[in-house]
């Protein structure tokens, strides 16, 4: 392209939009009027999105909190039918997972607690794989462990892991238990 049709595009510019927007047109820039619609496109872009944002997001934080209610609850359910099942199982007694220390091919090595004394053991789950957290309604019994030397490991057998409730459920819980304070006030 040829200087002098170059000055024939500036002319034809400077005809669209006026002479005195063509000031520094040609080293890249962008008539001054050009410059201002689109920085108030842009502004109101921004302020578009702003807003779906200001709206949208306490829209999701309730669809989180109500689902997580809505799961809460269920735990809570399964909670109340666990108690049930302990108190119809003799012998059973509910612990939790503290620390699993081994993921064998026939079971798992974990340390419990139980819950209703706070006692801390060596366990061995044959073929369980409980996760730390997880609840348990168990029956076992007590006896050597050659891994670690220790008298009182406690056996649980697969047939007596009567419940599992998953990690979540101590603060799960707990979250039901104070909306439930919340809807009935004493």
């Amino acid at each position: 392209m040829s200087m002098s049709d170059s000055r024939s595009h500036v002319d034809v510019i400077g005809q669209v939009f006026g002479e005195d927007d063509l000031h520094g047109f040609g080293q890249g820039q962008v008539p001054s009027g050009q410059v201002m619609e689109h920085a108030g496109g842009t502004v109101l872009a921004q302020l578009v999105i702003a807003i779906v944002l200001v709206s949208i997001v306490p829209i999701i934080i309730w669809i989180i909190n109500r689902q997580r209610a809505a799961n809460d609850a269920v735990l809570s359910n399964r909670w109340q039918e666990m108690l049930a099942v302990r108190a119809a199982a003799p012998g059973a007694d509910l612990v939790q997972v503290a620390q699993v220390y081994q993921w064998a091919r026939r079971g798992t090595k974990a340390v419990i607690v139980w819950l209703e004394t706070g006692y801390r053991q060596d366990s061995w789950f044959e073929g369980s794989r409980p996760l730390p957290g997880s609840i348990l309604l168990v029956r076992g019994s007590t006896g050597w462990g050659p891994h670690n030397r220790n008298p009182h490991v406690f056996y649980v057998q697969p047939d007596q892991v009567l419940r599992m409730m998953p990690p979540e459920t101590s603060s799960a819980l707990a979250r039901h238990q104070r909306r439930q304070a919340k809807v009935s006030p004493r």
